[in-house]
């Protein structure tokens, strides 16, 4: 999980006079180069606006009457839009690299093309077809403030700095508005920065808080500003040790570690107070000891009991450390930052702090013959202690309110905040043309412009604020609202909420804010897969549990055979229509005499498989990782199955075809050699895409197989078939087909 892969800024980018095909021109060829070249940019994703295309429009009668045919023209044209390199040509101590440069540059190039030269006649493009000018077919659509807008966004380097690349964008853009026309602008709709400057601005403010209350505090009780001042220094310096140390081991400034300096000012300045409290208490205690001395005695006091509070607040957050996926991800940047930070205020305190004492309390030199003070014991502490049965009875009544409250309060991953803006995820309904989505979405926009709070707003259909593929009847919107305003973000989404469901009940939304939609981004996460599996009494088999998948043993170590009882094995109906179908064909072959193979086929998957939740989880999975769906298992994800590519399969149905066998049953899967489990397959794909993909899990439902494994032998030896593709070749020619067929979902 990197959010590095998230945009740090994003722009609309907005003209008055260009159409979609110049303004993607400017963006493309002027705008993503120009801010390319600041240092720390990682990339420049551009969405929206139209790309030119050329449409070939064949003429049948002149194609007849010159014998052409439409393959000849596509060979033609694909075979003559190339380059190619001739080598290198090395002339005066200078090496050149020559090129064959015969690509396409206008319309007049493609309609003097040569189809076909046969000596008597060059039949050219324009012979046989006319060139029009038009526009590629778009699977996404962008708004801003309802218009058709483009949106250009800006991913920094992993280890770029947030606040410097921002600063450096700020001034690149200053100089891109001399380069671009007058009418074209880029208008900000998010940046980062600004969030980040925010949380940097509330941990200062926290530190000064904590510094001016704690010395109200020692003010108050111990009467001495000079001991406030040796307060004041202590907190600062433990906080730039502190730094240093985490610039040494690579930490950044985010949220996560910001949040644990500003949680660990309290701890700093409870350290700082119990030492210099502790001086205060030597000084009234040995008023005729030397400052030296008095120091010594101090900290001689306080080191086990120091030491032991720092040591048992740092084994808190160990624990932490073990936690996986992204709470995981975010708690152990979180602690780390904290635990170094107890650190160096622990040594701060212990050296540094005696320092500050020493400079600021000078001795005079001289005794004194005042008596020590003497400490009066307190009358309600000697209370208690006389009768511990009220302690014990006050112990017994937290306990318990701590019992009956916790199971009470509301949970969430994020506490609720009102970061002024809304995030309003979308769906039509599946299969909803991008154009019909669109129209739906223009009458949600005139819902939205009627919000007195709303400032502006864009909207990605097909895509999202993460620029991660999506249908195109998805999409989201980013609404702005004006910070001076009479209502919360809550209020103006259930009004914008119950508006939308009123006059558009088939669109689904959902509402949130841009940290929880980024992070569900993140995540890839918006809706859950569920696998279903069915079939119960392939349970009762023996099985060995490993740490990610279960294997079968015994005498199935080789597989489910076709001989297995399918009787009172808790079929779902799903399941029974299934064996309702095998039961018909064989019957139906012996009775009647047909030819018939009835293949029991285990998880079939490969390309141009349309996996979705309930079918397919293969392709299902890998599918949903670059779409950004979290998946839900039942179970414990250690299920496993045989799998097949769909090659096998085909190669299984052509033996049986060839061979001489009249009818017969036959187990279809990857086999022993060819199994996985739901997280094998999670861990092939997190492999591929680089992102750690959040699993919720569920119980166990009726009917699920903890592994099903078929076994092939009948098949190997009554058909010489067997299976070749492996699963991670099989998977990896899956994942490259749905990169490059998205737009199919």
């Amino acid at each position: 999980m990197n959010p590095s892969i998230l945009p740090i800024m994003g722009f609309k980018l907005e003209t008055t006079s260009k159409d979609s095909l110049r303004l993607n021109l400017i963006a493309i060829n002027i705008i993503k180069p120009f801010l390319s070249q600041v240092d720390g940019v990682s990339a420049v994703p551009i969405l929206g606006g139209k790309t030119k295309e050329y449409h070939i429009v064949l003429n049948q009668e002149a194609m007849a009457a010159c014998s052409i045919t439409p393959s000849m023209v596509q060979t033609a044209v694909q075979g003559a839009n190339f380059i190619s390199s001739n080598g290198f040509i090395s002339d005066y101590h200078r090496m050149y690299l020559s090129i064959n440069d015969a690509l396409f540059y206008n319309k007049g190039d493609i309609e003097n093309c040569i189809i076909r030269s046969d000596g008597k006649r060059v039949i050219k493009v324009r012979d046989i077809a006319t060139v029009v000018v038009g526009v590629k077919p778009e699977y996404v659509k962008i708004n801003a403030d309802g218009k058709s807008s483009m949106l250009v966004g800006i991913i920094k380097q992993p280890n770029a700095n947030l606040l410097d690349v921002s600063a450096a964008l700020k001034t690149k853009l200053a100089e891109l508005k001399t380069v671009l026309p007058k009418d074209v602008r880029l208008q900000p709709y998010y940046v980062q920065a600004d969030f980040v400057e925010g949380a940097v601005k509330s941990v200062t403010d926290s530190l000064w808080i904590g510094l001016l209350l704690a010395l109200v505090v020692v003010f108050l009780f111990l009467r001495s500003l000079k001991a406030g001042i040796t307060i004041l220094l202590t907190i600062p310096v433990t906080l730039g040790l502190t730094l240093i140390v985490l610039y040494a081991l690579g930490f950044t400034i985010n949220i996560m570690t910001l949040g644990a300096i500003a949680a660990s000012i309290g701890l700093i300045i409870d350290d700082a107070i119990v030492v210099v409290e502790q001086f205060h208490r030597t000084n009234e205690m040995q008023p005729n000891e030397t400052r030296i001395n008095r120091i010594k005695h101090s900290f001689k006091v306080l080191f086990q009991s120091m030491l032991g509070s720092s040591i048992s607040t740092i084994v808190i957050f160990i624990p932490f450390f073990l936690m996986s996926g992204v709470a995981g991800a975010y708690f152990k940047v979180l602690t780390s930052t904290m635990i170094i930070i107890l650190i160096c205020s622990f040594f701060v305190t212990w050296l540094g702090l005696r320092v500050f004492y020493h400079f600021l309390h000078p001795d005079d030199g001289q005794q004194t013959d005042e008596e020590p003070l003497i400490i009066q014991p307190k009358k309600w502490i000697s209370w208690f202690t006389a009768r511990p049965v009220f302690s014990l009875a006050f112990i017994i009544l937290l306990i318990t309110s701590m019992i009956l409250v916790s199971s009470r309060l509301e949970k969430g991953f994020l506490p609720e905040m009102d970061e002024g803006s809304i995030v309003l995820d979308y769906a039509s309904p599946p299969g909803t043309s991008l154009e019909e989505t669109d129209r739906i979405l223009r009458q949600v926009e005139k819902i939205i412009a009627t919000v007195p709070e709303v400032e502006s707003y864009s909207r990605r259909t097909g895509t999202q604020m993460g620029f991660f593929i999506t249908e195109p009847n998805t999409g989201d919107y980013l609404i702005q609202l004006k910070q001076k305003r009479n209502r919360t973000t809550d209020e103006v989404s259930d009004d914008i909420r119950s508006q939308i469901e009123a006059t558009q009940p088939a669109l689904r939304v959902d509402f949130g804010q841009v940290i929880g939609d980024m992070l569900g981004d993140l995540m890839s996460s918006t809706q859950p897969i569920e696998i279903k599996i069915y079939g119960d009494n392939v349970n009762n088999v023996e099985l060995i549990e490993d740490t990610k998948r279960y294997t079968l043993s015994g005498q199935n170590k080789q597989g489910i055979p076709e001989t297995f009882s399918v009787d009172h094995c808790k079929h779902t109906p799903y399941g029974c229509s299934k064996l309702t179908a095998d039961l018909y064909m064989q019957e139906w072959a012996r009775l009647y005499g047909h030819r018939i193979g009835v293949f029991r086929m285990s998880c079939i998957y490969g390309t141009r498989q349309f996996g979705f939740e309930d079918q397919g989880w293969v392709a299902w999975f890998v599918i949903a990782a670059l779409k950004g769906r979290p998946i839900t298992i039942y179970g414990d994800g250690k299920q496993v199955r045989d799998v097949l590519e769909v090659s096998d399969l085909v190669n299984a149905y052509d033996r049986f075809v060839m061979s001489d066998i009249p009818h017969g049953v036959f187990n279809t899967g990857g086999g022993v050699d060819n199994t996985l489990s739901l997280l094998e397959l999670i861990s092939m794909i997190e492999q591929k895409t680089g992102k750690t993909i959040p699993l919720k899990f569920m119980d166990w439902r009726p009917s699920d197989q903890k592994a099903y494994v078929s076994d092939i032998r009948k098949a190997t030896s009554q058909l010489g078939w067997k299976p070749v593709v492996t699963p991670d070749a099989g998977v990896a020619k899956l994942f490259d087909w749905v990169k490059q067929n998205h737009g199919l979902w």
